[in-house]
């Protein structure tokens, strides 16, 4: 984009002083037999009358063809003459070195990238693609792998690309550390992880392999964890990484403020019930004031809560959670926020897709009826 804005600004300063007839158009830095091509699909023709517009027109047109790294249009006389670097064509690619990934899935993931034989080649692309690729392998735990893209021109001014792998071995946590913990010991914690430190790769049941979506899911479990034991304001502050022996080993430390642990004060309903208070009131007795604040269990009632405003018609309730703390008596108040919405009624129920059974038999299994209040029970 800045280098059509240099060409249409070096167009705007005098490069082309008034409007003229073109005579001739010629292309400079095209690959061989490749000028009548980009002639026949510019904007301008010879025997038309150019202004500049027209000149930052070609400049614009020839860059959205994304095959070219560098144009620029002058006039010579009575002529157009459009520089251009274009950009060669991949003859072939090579890729070595893969186990974990298969040869396939990278050869797709090339092509949506038009990294292919008979493309443009884009630098930036390969190099972007190699990138991604490095991140893909960290994701699986091998954080010592390398991609190595060699281009190589050929006499014809194309060229050939490889991609050269090391794998790598893949990366296993032997030690997990906590800081800031109190309510539990750094035992208790780690037994609450996926991964598990120094476990012998011959253990099934157990991995000690260091991968992103493993960690991800490790931190929720920990969050969760403490959010089901009152800590409310847990927090995970930091995941400390450090590697050790090529990359092959894995310190993790967690570090972590828990905060205080929390009862339930009470808990209440605000907001549209839509004439169910006392149905939904009965709910909210599954939970006890006094009891430690648990969110499993006050997301379960927040499910029941929408469970039976759509058995009543309200297909679209929403119910939102609020807590209001006491730090002085280290209690939280619950309050469920309820926007039924609107009462929804059933006017016609259509099949697809039943090529044997008739419709009228459908309709006599159905729980949910035609000419009725929804039911998300009985539709479900």
């Amino acid at each position: 984009m800045k280098k059509i804005l240099l060409s249409s600004l070096l167009i705007a300063n005098g490069v082309i002083a008034s409007p003229f007839v073109v005579e001739d158009i010629r292309i400079n830095g095209a690959l061989s037999g490749a000028e009548a091509g980009i002639i026949s699909n510019l904007p301008v023709k010879i025997g038309q009358r150019v202004t500049d517009r027209n000149l930052t027109q070609i400049v614009q047109q020839l860059f959205v063809q994304k095959r070219f790294d560098d144009v620029s249009a002058k006039r010579e006389g009575n002529a157009i003459v459009i520089n251009v670097v274009e950009r060669p064509l991949i003859s072939n690619i090579t890729i070595e070195g893969n186990k974990a990934v298969p040869t396939k899935a990278l050869k797709e993931n090339l092509k949506t990238n038009l990294i292919v034989k008979g493309e443009f080649f884009d630098a930036k692309k390969l190099e972007a693609f190699k990138q991604e690729l490095v991140n893909h392998y960290h994701s699986i735990g091998r954080y010592s792998a390398k991609v190595n893209a060699i281009v190589k021109p050929l006499s014809n001014g194309q060229v050939d690309v490889a991609l050269n792998i090391t794998e790598n071995e893949v990366s296993y946590v032997k030690e997990i550390h906590f800081k800031g913990n109190k309510a539990f010991d750094e035992d208790t914690l780690i037994s609450k992880l996926d991964i598990q430190p120094d476990v012998s790769k011959w253990n099934i049941f157990q991995s000690s392999k260091y991968e992103a979506q493993a960690l991800k899911r490790d931190t929720d479990i920990l969050r969760n964890f403490y959010l089901n034991q009152g800590y409310v304001k847990f927090m995970i502050n930091d995941v400390k990484t450090d590697f050790s022996n090529g990359k092959k080993d894995v310190k993790l430390t967690y570090k972590v403020t828990e905060g205080s642990q929390y009862k339930v004060s009470s808990v209440r309903l605000i907001g549209e019930t839509a004439n169910l208070e006392k149905e939904l009131k009965a709910i909210l007795m599954e939970y006890t004031p006094g009891d430690l604040f648990r969110a499993k269990d006050l997301d379960a009632l927040k499910e029941k809560l929408v469970y039976r405003l759509g058995e009543e018609g309200y297909g679209a309730a929403e119910v939102q959670m609020s807590l209001s703390f006491n730090e002085e008596a280290k209690s939280v108040a619950i309050a469920y926020i309820i926007e039924a919405g609107k009462r929804l009624y059933v006017r016609r129920i259509r099949f697809e897709g039943n090529d044997v059974t008739a419709d009228s038999t459908l309709r006599r299994e159905m729980r949910q009826q035609e000419g009725t209040w929804l039911s998300t029970t009985a539709a479900s």
